[in-house]
């Protein structure tokens, strides 16, 4: 087997304060995956001579036979976070992904995906004087991932070799289509909503 991975990513962080109660964080960034693997098999039988120097492929006078398969997945992905809080107080969240897969055919290779939360700090608006309440966060989020895990090449069809066809009246080697292929797949997306509170009580 040889099997080659890669995965590139470059991203960009920005971090700022306004009038110092606005709170920015920002990042924007690119991610390439490449994974690839070919796979090989010979194998050869019945040889004249078993010296090992002679048992080698190509020698035998059997039936040989040779296996060639290869797998690709590329992925290229745009994303972009966006982090925002008033005074420490209110937050906000925004996170945007563009994935494209080598796993899908044209015109279904790319899907969009989002995802928000909104946070606030309950403690500092009702409980400032409190020796009880130390800490009250409430939030709530939505988002949607997508999913690309389907086997390499599910949207073309498979051809086998080894069919038989008449021809002359007599059998031919041949080809025929073995699995049907679904150019129509397209990314999976999940979706999830969130509602939470974190308390922390008595200095922790």
């Amino acid at each position: 087997n040889v099997v080659f991975n890669s995965t590139l990513n470059t991203v960009v962080n920005y971090v700022h304060t306004f009038n110092e109660v606005h709170n920015v964080t920002a990042l924007a960034g690119v991610e390439n995956v490449n994974n690839n693997e070919e796979y090989y098999q010979a194998s050869d039988r019945d040889f004249a001579d078993q010296n090992p120097l002679m048992v080698t492929l190509g020698n035998g006078r059997g039936l040989d036979s040779t296996t060639e398969s290869t797998s690709q997945l590329l992925l290229e992905s745009y994303f972009a976070k966006v982090n925002y809080n008033y005074d420490s107080r209110y937050f906000v969240t925004g996170v945007v992904r563009r994935d494209g897969s080598s796993n899908f055919a044209e015109g279904n290779k790319w899907g969009n995906f989002y995802s928000g939360s909104l946070g606030w700090r309950i403690d500092k608006d009702f409980f400032k004087e409190s020796e009880t309440v130390e800490r009250w966060m409430l939030r709530t989020g939505y988002g949607s991932v997508g999913d690309q895990q389907i086997p390499a090449f599910s949207y073309s069809s498979l051809i086998g070799r080894n069919y038989d066809y008449p021809f002359g009246g007599v059998s031919q080697p041949g080809s025929a289509v073995v699995t049907l292929g679904n150019e129509s797949l397209t990314w999976a997306t999940s979706t999830q909503f969130d509602v939470g509170t974190d308390v922390s009580l008595f200095k922790g």
